[in-house]
C-alpha cells in the first residue's frame, strides 16, 4: 500500500495530467488545423499590438465582450443608467431595454484577465483575452472534478472524471467560442464537491465550512446564469436525502442529526436566497409568458431548444457507451449509499444530480446539465473496475509483480477513456469560428461609414457582433427571443413587396414591438392593444399599415375607429422620419429555417408554412441545340419523403412548357423518373422581374427564379423567391427601389455578406 506522501504525489500528478490535457484540447482552435492555409486569413484578425489572431468563434461571446468593454472605458457595464437601472441602449432600436447580468462573473473574469495580460502584453484584443476565459475555468473545474472522482472511485476515478468531462463533444462546442456555458459546468461542480465534503464529515464545524463554501459558489452561479437554481436544488435535495437516510439507518433521530441537518439546510437555503435577491431566476428574467398566445414562440426555431431523444443527445455528448458506463458508475455508488462511510454519503448527492439533470435534459440545450454528472460517474465506474481488479491481484501477487500487473492494469482500464480524448481533440481541432473577414468587416465599414445614431436590422444571431463591432444600434440580438421582433424582421424579409418590408422595417426603426418587455408598449402593436384592439386584429392593422404612406395609413387608422389622438400616436411608431437605417444580409440566411417559419407565420393556422427542405443556391444553366431549351442541375431534397428535385427544362420559347425534373423516393440516384410543373416561375430580366402562376401544378409548393442574364436558376418555396431578401440577396440592387447598396463582400467558402441603406418612401 503506498503511503499518505505517495499517494498524496500520485494525486498532484494526475491532476497536474488532467489539467494539462484540457489546455492542450483547448488551444487546438487557435492552429485553425481544418482549414485550408489559403483560407486562414479570413479567420483572423489583426490586433492593436499588430499581430494576428483567430476570431473569436460564436455569436453570444461578443454580448460578454462589450460589456466587458463597457467597464474597461467608463467603469461600468452599463451603457446608461436610467431612473437606477441598467440600460442597453444598443438593443431594440431605438428605445433600448434593460441590461441583463450587467454584474455577471463571466464579464469580471474577462475584464481582470485582460488586465492581468496587458500588464505585460499591451494592446493584447479583448475577443482574445475571452478566448482564454473558458481555458483558464476549465481548468479550475479539473479540481473538483478530480477531487469527487476520487473520493468514489479512488485515482483513476478521479482522472478519468475530469478528463471525461472536459474533453465531452457537446461541452467543448458550447465552450470554445467563449460564451458563458463553461461556468455553468464548472461551478456546479465546485458547489456539489463542497456539499459531498459537508456530508461526508462527523464534525460539525467542518460541515458548516463546507456549507459556506457551497453558498459561496451558488452566489457566484446566480452571478453568471439565472439557471442556478437546478444546481442548487441539487444541493439542497442531496443534503435532505442524505439526512432522511441517515435516520432511517439509526432507526431514530436523535436531537444532535435533527440540528445538523437543520443548520446546514438553514445556512444553504439562507444562501440561496441572498443568490436570488442578487442574481435573479431564470423565471423572473423571462416574464409570465413567450410573447403572447398568439405570436409564434421563437424558441421552437432555435436548434439548441428541440427536443431530442436521450440516445440523439449521448450521440452529441461522449456516445451512448459512457451514458451506459456512468450509469454503471450510478449503481455502483448507489450500492455503497447502504454504509454511513464518505465515499457512501458523498455518493448520494451525486446521483441526485445525475437524475436530475437526466430529468431537466427534455432539449439540445439542457444537455450541458448532463456534461459533469455523466463524466464524473463514467470516470468512477472506471475507478471502481480499477479498484477490484488491484484488490484482487493484490491477494495472489506482491512486490515488483504486484506493481507491473496492476500498472497494466490501470493502463487498461483507462484505455477505455482514449475514444472520448480522442473525439474531444477531433471536435476542437475541428472548430472553426463562425466570423471571418466578410462579416468583420461588412460592421466595421458601418461603423466607418454610418452617423453614431444609425440602426443596423439584422437576423437575431448577428445582434451582438453587429453592437460589438460597429458599434450601432441593433433592432434585435440574442436575448430577443421573447418579444415580437424576430416575427416582424421575419416577414419584412418575406414581404412579397418592397413597400411593405420598407413599412415593417420603418416601424421597428421607429417604435420597435418588444412586447412583452415595457418597452413594448411603445410600438405600434402595443399601442393598438392598449386602446383595445383584439391582438390578432393588431397585428393586421399593423401589417396593413406598412404599405400605406402617411396620410393613407391615417385614414386607414381613422376608418378603424381610432380618434385623432390615438391616430397620430400609433402613426409615430409607424411612419416616423426614423434614424438612418441599414439592413444586413447573409447569403447563408436562406438555408436557416428559423426565419423563414416565422416569415411565413399564418396567425389563424398557428404554424409557419415554409417547411424549410429546400433553399435558393444558384445553379447554372445550360442551352440546348435547340437553342431554346436550358437544362439547369439541381440535385437537392425537397420533401420529408425523400424525393429529389435533379433539375429544370426551362423554354425560352413558351415558359408553360417548363418542367421539373425529379427522382421517385427510392430511385436509383441521379435517374429522372418523374416530371412535373411548379407552382411559381419568376422570370428576371436586367431589372424586370416576371411572375408566371402555373394553372393546376403538380408541385404548388415549388418555385423557380430563372435569371436570364446570368443564365442560371433559384429552386425553392414561391414565396421565399418572390421575398424582397432574394431579391436583395440573389438579384442585387438593379431589381430594388427602396435599399441601396452599402457594402457587398464574400467571406469563407463563399458566402456572401451584403449591406444596404434603407431609403425612405417617396
Amino acid at each position: 500500500m503506498p503511503t499518505s506522501r505517495q499517494a498524496t504525489v500520485l494525486h498532484a500528478v494526475l491532476l497536474v495530467v488532467a489539467a494539462l490535457l484540457v489546455v492542450r484540447i483547448r488551444t487546438l482552435p487557435l492552429a485553425l488545423a481544418a482549414v485550408e492555409p489559403d483560407i486562414r486569413p479570413e479567420l483572423q484578425y489583426t490586433g492593436e499590438d499588430g499581430r494576428q489572431y483567430v476570431y473569436l468563434g460564436d455569436y453570444d461571446s461578443y454580448l460578454w465582450i462589450r460589456h466587458a468593454r463597457n467597464y474597461l472605458r467608463t467603469g461600468t457595464t452599463c451603457d446608461a443608467i436610467v431612473d437606477g437601472e441598467c440600460r442597453d441602449t444598443y438593443a431594440h432600436a431605438p428605445l433600448g431595454r434593460r441590461m441583463r447580468y450587467p454584474r455577471s462573473l463571466h464579464i469580471a473574469a474577462i475584464v481582470a484577465l485582460n488586465r492581468v495580460i496587458t500588464l505585460f502584453h499591451p494592446g493584447y484584443p479583448l475577443p482574445a483575452t475571452s478566448f482564454w476565459v473558458p481555458v483558464v475555468v476549465s481548468v479550475l473545474g479539473v479540481v473538483p472534478a478530480f477531487l469527487l472522482g476520487l473520493r468514489l472511485g479512488g485515482p483513476l476515478g478521479g482522472l478519468a472524471g475530469a478528463v471525461l468531462i472536459n474533453v465531452d463533444p457537446f461541452f467543448l462546442r458550447r465552450t470554445i467560442g467563449s460564451d458563458n456555458d463553461v461556468w455553468n459546468v464548472v461551478l456546479p461542480l465546485w458547489m456539489v464537491w463542497a456539499a459531498t465534503e459537508a456530508v461526508a464529515t462527523p464534525d460539525r464545524t467542518r460541515r458548516v465550512a463546507w456549507m459556506l463554501v457551497a453558498v459561496v459558489f451558488t452566489a457566484l452561479h446566480a452571478a453568471v446564469w439565472r439557471g442556478w437554481i437546478f444546481a442548487a436544488g441539487v444541493v439542497g435535495i442531496g443534503i435532505a436525502a442524505d439526512a432522511i437516510l441517515v435516520a432511517a439507518r439509526r432507526r431514530a433521530v436523535d436531537r444532535a442529526t435533527l440540528l445538523d441537518v437543520a443548520l446546514v439546510l438553514a445556512l444553504f437555503a439562507a444562501g440561496a436566497a441572498a443568490a436570488a435577491w442578487t442574481g435573479g431566476t431564470e423565471e423572473a428574467a423571462q416574464g409570465a409568458t413567450v410573447a403572447g398566445s398568439i405570436w409564434p414562440n421563437t424558441f421552437e426555431t432555435v436548434a439548441e431548444l428541440t427536443h431530442r431523444s436521450l440516445n440523439e443527445m449521448a450521440a452529441l455528448s461522449l456516445g451512448p457507451a459512457y451514458f451506459v458506463l456512468a450509469v454503471v458508475g450510478a449503481l455502483l455508488v448507489a450500492v455503497g449509499i447502504r454504509t454511513t462511510d464518505a465515499p457512501g454519503r458523498a455518493g448520494l448527492v451525486v446521483l441526485v444530480w445525475l437524475v436530475a439533470a437526466f430529468a431537466r435534459a427534455s432539449a439540445v440545450r439542457f444537455l450541458l446539465l448532463l456534461v459533469a454528472p455523466v463524466g464524473l460517474l463514467a470516470g468512477v465506474a472506471l475507478g471502481r473496475v480499477y479498484g477490484a481488479l488491484h484488490a484482487l491481484l493484490a491477494r495472489r501477487l506482491a512486490g515488483t509483480a504486484l506493481l507491473a500487473v496492476t500498472a497494466a492494469a490501470f493502463a487498461l482500464v483507462a484505455a477505455v477513456a482514449v475514444p472520448a480524448v480522442r473525439g474531444g481533440t477531433k471536435v476542437a481541432r475541428d472548430y472553426v469560428p463562425r466570423m471571418d473577414d466578410a462579416w468583420w468587416d461588412t460592421f466595421v465599414h458601418l461603423r466607418d461609414t454610418t452617423p453614431a445614431d444609425a440602426i443596423i436590422d439584422t437576423w437575431w444571431d448577428y445582434g451582438h457582433w453587429a453592437k460589438y463591432i460597429a458599434e450601432r444600434r441593433v433592432t434585435m440580438d440574442g436575448a430577443s427571443l421573447r418579444t415580437h421582433l424576430p416575427y416582424w424582421l421575419a416577414r419584412a424579409l418575406y414581404a412579397p413587396s418592397e413597400r411593405e418590408a420598407l413599412g415593417l422595417l420603418r416601424m421597428l426603426n421607429c417604435g420597435s414591438d418588444a412586447t412583452p418587455e415595457p418597452e413594448g408598449h411603445a410600438g405600434a402593436w402595443g399601442k393598438l392593444v392598449d386602446r383595445g384592439v383584439e391582438p390578432r386584429a393588431a397585428q393586421a392593422m399593423v401589417l396593413a399599415l406598412a404599405s400605406l404612406d402617411r396620410a393613407e395609413a391615417s385614414a386607414y387608422l381613422t376608418a378603424h375607429g381610432l380618434a385623432p389622438d390615438a391616430v397620430e400616436d400609433v402613426l409615430r411608431s409607424t411612419h416616423c422620419t426614423s434614424p438612418p437605417s441599414y439592413l444586413v444580409l447573409g447569403e447563408d440566411f436562406a438555408r436557416l429555417v428559423g426565419w423563414r417559419r416565422l416569415g411565413t407565420w399564418d396567425f389563424a393556422r398557428g404554424a409557419g408554412t415554409d417547411t424549410g427542405y429546400l433553399w435558393p443556391q444558384w445553379r447554372p444553366c445550360e442551352a440546348w441545340t435547340d437553342g431554346v431549351t436550358w437544362q439547369c442541375r439541381i440535385g437537392r431534397p425537397v420533401d420529408a419523403s425523400g424525393r429529389v428535385l435533379l433539375g429544370l427544362l426551362y423554354r425560352t420559347d413558351s415558359v408553360m412548357l417548363t418542367q421539373a425534373i425529379f427522382q421517385r423516393p427510392g430511385g436509383t440516384p441521379g435517374r429522372a423518373d418523374q416530371t412535373g410543373t411548379p407552382g411559381l416561375l419568376l422570370v428576371a430580366g436586367v431589372d424586370t422581374i416576371d411572375e408566371i402562376p402555373f394553372p393546376n401544378p403538380t408541385d404548388p409548393g415549388l418555385g423557380f427564379l430563372i435569371d436570364t442574364v446570368g443564365r442560371r436558376v433559384l429552386a425553392g418555396p414561391p414565396a421565399l423567391l418572390r421575398s424582397t431578401f432574394t431579391r436583395l440577396v440573389f438579384l442585387g440592387p438593379k431589381h430594388s427601389l427602396y435599399f441601396t447598396r452599402v457594402d457587398d463582400r464574400v467571406g469563407k467558402w463563399g458566402e456572401r455578406v451584403v449591406a444596404w441603406r434603407i431609403e425612405p418612401a417617396s
